[in-house]
């Protein structure tokens, strides 16, 4: 019979398919190492001896059915025998069936989550699965042993960051905040100095309402970015709010002098000086400021430290309140009262600091103040009585004090950060 007629005979199912004799690549048998590498169980004689055969079946002649048939016997007496399983994986690996391959690891790993073997095992067959990002967290999980782990790991680390950065930015844009942040602190594990990493924790701090984390990344990344003007930008503004004050100074003189045809850094300026001042000033000035409302008195806290020429003004015909003699605030009260600011109730001489300030009398008093400075706004020329209080909400849009006609809403309360905006943008500092 000739060698033609016999090849066609076993090509139509005349007998088994014959055994590869060739060992396993070079390339593939880097990943394959004997089923026991790490297992930190002992298994007895017999079972050591029918790991190692099937073991030695696979890589030396490519006989993936020799390993299944020695995995198989052995998971018959231990369906959870990590070795076996690692064994079985194995040989599915050099069948190309990856995705069963992955899944005995991963089934071994579970278990014994240092055990090389497995390990090796899960990483090259989530890499061969395209499973990246299993790929390198596994390889760099065992790099310090196995020099080829961390070869692989270093060749996949850009794309799996770049994916797992994606994933970040997909949960993040889903407001899954909780998926996201899991996603992040996987990402941060393996890079927590790389910019895209950062820029991701920015993300999260910010859906999060975590201060200290947008103050803390923001910081790093200016670090590495010092000409990029967003991040700056944003850098002086949360110093602004809660860090440093006099970075945020800094911050937005640089930018000024950087781009001095942009308006709003040198309004962001203005800002920052002004908090500079203010965390300059007793603590109590703060806390008045950081009320979601003011009282009379509380206002009169404000006028006094933040005015210029309030503390130092005097008065023609001096006032006593009868209701302030031993209120905490009486200091302040007794001067925004004798420069005309407040005014006292005539009848029964009484300030009522603790009662709720109404937005137009917190707007007169700034336009009374700035009539007072010298020389007067333009806009105030000519005017006379400030009583009706559509005359102040016209007056107060018109000198910058108000953004808009619309922001005055006379008898509504007023807060501590609203006073902080009209002061500013009403007072030369």
């Amino acid at each position: 019979m000739s060698a033609v007629v016999l090849g066609l005979l076993v090509a139509c199912g005349g007998g088994p398919a014959p055994v590869t004799t060739a060992p396993v690549s070079n390339e593939e048998r880097r990943f394959l190492v004997t089923p026991l590498e790490g297992f930190s169980d002992g298994v007895d004689s017999g079972t050591e001896r029918i790991l190692e055969d099937g073991f030695r079946q696979l890589v030396a002649h490519q006989d993936v059915a020799a390993a299944r048939s020695a995995a198989e016997s052995l998971l018959r007496r231990d369906s959870d025998l990590a070795p076996a399983l690692v064994l079985a994986g194995q040989a599915d690996l050099v069948d190309d069936a990856v995705a069963s391959a992955q899944r005995q690891a991963e089934q071994a790993v579970a278990e014994y989550p240092e055990y090389v073997a497995g390990l090796l095992l899960l990483a090259r067959s989530a890499e061969r699965s395209g499973d990246i990002v299993t790929a390198y967290a596994t390889y760099e999980q065992v790099a310090a042993r196995r020099v080829v782990a961390g070869e692989r790991a270093g060749e996949l680390k850009e794309r799996a960051l770049e994916i797992q950065g994606h994933r970040v930015a997909e949960a993040l844009a889903r407001q899954r905040v909780d998926v996201a942040r899991a996603e992040y602190d996987r990402l941060s594990g393996w890079a927590p100095d790389e910019e895209r990493t950062l820029e991701l924790g920015f993300e999260i701090a910010r859906a999060e309402d975590d201060f200290e984390g947008q103050l803390a990344t923001t910081r790093s990344l200016v670090e590495r970015r010092p000409d990029d003007p967003l991040w700056r930008e944003r850098l002086g503004e949360l110093e602004m709010r809660g860090g440093d004050a006099m970075k945020a100074l800094e911050m937005f003189e640089g930018l000024r002098e950087q781009y001095p045809a942009e308006p709003r850094y040198v309004d962001a300026l203005d800002r920052a000086t002004f908090v500079w001042r203010l965390r300059n000033l007793p603590a109590k000035v703060a806390e008045t400021a950081a009320k979601p409302e003011l009282t009379r008195g509380d206002f009169a806290v404000l006028l006094y430290w933040l005015a210029p020429g309030v503390r130092a003004g005097g008065a023609a015909h001096p006032k006593i309140a009868t209701d302030i003699l031993d209120h905490p605030q009486r200091q302040e009260i007794i001067r925004v009262v004798n420069l005309g600011l407040l005014n006292l109730d005539g009848s029964v001489r009484e300030f009522r600091p603790d009662e709720s300030l109404q937005r137009v009398e917190a707007l007169r008093a700034l336009l009374l103040a700035l009539r007072r400075s010298q020389p007067s706004p333009a806009c105030l020329n000519g005017v006379g009585s400030l009583v009706a209080w559509e005359t102040v909400c016209n007056l107060s849009a018109a000198c910058g004090v108000l953004a808009s006609q619309l922001e005055c809403l006379p008898s509504a309360p007023l807060s501590g950060q609203e006073a902080l905006d009209w002061l500013r943008r009403s007072l030369t500092y």
